[in-house]
């Protein structure tokens, strides 16, 4: 016969046990901006809102093309149509990524690169945004960044978890008296 105990401890665990996966993208618009300035100019790059389509969304300077909902809807991408030395001779270059929400309500939690060059790392990171950079070093022909959006469920705020916990246990609680009782 199951104890209580054992109850209580399996549904602890299995509400902690949340670890990050990865989601189908949803959103209909998103917002990329390569925040850079080319060498040749003082006019910074402007941000692109595109809208969220099968394949590549948007480019940058008519070669460097990308996608915010790659491979299973999970991913993020940015592919050259050619190789050269760098993208604006720059140290590093920084991208930016906004608006982004998740099938089943989930949250953005972390960035996994599978692909990347110059040590791509995530700088900033919220629920539905990331931003991330890499030392500007010379740029393959393909997809040269490829990251996995980490997803989890948005978190339930504990003033409506605590009541659904107390009179789970409570239940719980009730029915184990029940029990006993008849057996006894």
């Amino acid at each position: 016969m199951i104890s209580f105990k054992k109850v209580a401890l399996a549904a602890t665990v299995s509400l902690m046990a949340v670890s990050a996966q990865a989601a189908t993208l949803t959103s209909s618009v998103v917002t990329v901006d390569p925040n850079v300035t080319p060498a040749s100019s003082d006019a910074r790059l402007n941000p692109q809102s595109v809208t969220v389509i099968i394949g590549e969304e948007g480019n940058v300077f008519g070669n460097q093309f990308f996608d915010v909902n790659a491979g299973a809807g999970d991913e993020f991408t940015i592919r050259s149509t050619f190789s050269y030395g760098g993208f604006l001779s720059l140290d590093t270059v920084s991208w930016t990524v906004s608006g982004l929400t998740f099938s089943d309500g989930e949250v953005l939690t972390g960035i996994s690169f599978l692909t990347s060059i110059g040590s791509a790392t995530v700088t900033s990171l919220t629920d539905s945004s990331f931003t991330f950079a890499y030392e500007d070093v010379a740029i393959p022909q393909g997809v040269y960044i490829r990251a996995q959006y980490l997803t989890a469920p948005s978190p339930v705020p504990l003033p409506a978890a605590l009541p659904l916990l107390v009179f789970g246990l409570f239940g719980l609680g009730a029915v184990a008296r029940r029990r006993r009782d008849k057996a006894a």
